[in-house]
């Protein structure tokens, strides 16, 4: 399954994510620049085309050799005969079961179907969703992705969407109040007898009813998201560490708020070494790196060894949320502070004592301090503390995004 520039592999056979319980980035499983990210669809290639992988994304298509991945060619998405209309499509996906010779191509609430042994689309050329494959809203129309199954589910589609609805903090659907959340939904269906066998559009039933896939994705684009605020961070730092006669905005008030201190040299040399030791390892993601089915929290981190995700990290945690947590734990990751690790000498979360988003929290009952009687020498090696400080560098607010503020 793809999202983002990243991918999560499923093993058909044992009906839950493949053994490596690791996310990858499509540029290392091999798909070209420019089609190493949201991506629309891919087709293994059928008949005489079979030696093929075509990628599409933004009208374009890119087609690989499947015995090595090598770029084999590119074009426009009209060499394939679609309307002139369709100058994108919303997803691409292969049929199974007595399907398997057709490639479908989707595009608002309309679909085109593709027969690779005649190379040609086949009449009736534009066809309804809701029509031609016997599903019920909210399955008719923008269809984000569909995955078909492969051994005993190789008769199957799964059409997933994105919908809206209200949570609460551990991402139960409430009535009212709560979170305003997306997330994505699905329907299955068989193509042998062409009927939808079910739908599930619970908050968290995608999360629950694919095992580990769903933290994986989540852990991309989370990944992604680190990543742009330590490359905002570490910049904004290093202008202020060359000249603090001009200090950069957001950058000291980031400081006092989250280490106790103005940008002294010292501190700066420190934090500044240490976000960009975090950058390093968020980036090396997936290294050492997996989805435990059995944790019970969202995610916890051996330091030096590795990092692993829980359910949790994609049902308690919003996008934002999921983005600290990996600074967070990459913080453990680098901690090399005296013996014996884990835990590091602090860990007080941003959380504790606060008032955040007009709710005040009590103090962590683990440390029994708040967070704000952190030290700059504590805050050092507190791992709350660099995602907190990069967030606000980069929002220009104290957002403090995590625990505190679930399913942001």
């Amino acid at each position: 399954m793809l999202s983002g520039g990243w991918a999560a592999e499923y093993d058909w056979i044992n009906d839950r994510p493949a053994l490596s319980n690791t996310p990858r980035r499509l540029s290392d499983v091999g798909f070209p620049p420019g089609f190493d990210r949201n991506v629309d669809g891919a087709l293994r290639g059928k008949a005489a085309f079979a030696p093929f992988l075509y990628i599409f994304r933004g009208g374009q298509y890119a087609r690989l050799r499947q015995n090595d991945m090598g770029l084999d060619g590119t074009g426009p998405l009209s060499a394939w005969g679609l309307p002139a209309a369709w100058t994108t499509v919303d997803a691409v996906f292969p049929g199974g079961g007595s399907r398997e010779g057709f490639a479908y191509f989707i595009r608002g609430d309309e679909y085109l179907r593709y027969e690779w042994s005649s190379d040609s689309l086949n009449p009736p050329f534009v066809r309804k969703i809701g029509q031609g494959f016997t599903i019920a809203p909210p399955f008719t129309a923008n269809i984000d992705g569909v995955v078909v199954g492969q051994a005993s589910f190789s008769t199957k589609a799964y059409l997933f969407a994105t919908a809206t609805g209200t949570v609460d903090d551990d991402g139960t659907a409430t009535a009212g109040g709560g979170h305003t959340v997306s997330f994505p939904i699905y329907a299955r269906y068989n193509f042998d007898t062409e009927q939808t066998e079910a739908q599930d559009v619970d908050p968290m039933g995608a999360v629950s009813n694919w095992g580990g896939l769903m933290p994986l994705l989540d852990a991309g684009l989370a990944t992604e998201t680190a990543l742009a605020w330590l490359d905002g961070a570490i910049p904004a730092m290093a202008a202020e560490q060359a000249n603090p006669a001009s200090p950069v905005p957001g950058v000291d008030s980031a400081l006092l708020h989250h280490f106790q201190t103005g940008p002294t040299a010292a501190v700066m040399t420190a934090v500044l070494g240490r976000l960009t030791a975090l950058r390093a390892r968020v980036n090396s993601i997936p290294d050492r790196f997996s989805y435990d089915p059995a944790l019970a929290v969202a995610a916890e981190t051996i330091p030096a060894t590795s990092t692993h995700i829980g359910t949790r990290f994609s049902t308690r945690e919003g996008p934002n949320g999921r983005a600290a947590q990996l600074i967070h734990e990459s913080v453990h990751f680098t901690y090399a502070g005296p013996p014996p690790p884990p835990p590091p000498l602090v860990d007080i979360p941003e959380w504790s004592g606060a008032t955040i988003g007009g709710v005040t929290f009590g103090v962590d009952p683990i440390s029994h301090r708040p967070y704000s009687s952190l030290t700059a020498a504590e805050a050092l090696e507190n791992a709350a503390s660099y995602p907190s400080l990069a967030e606000e560098i980069v929002f220009g607010a104290d957002e403090r995004f995590g625990e505190g503020r679930p399913q942001e």
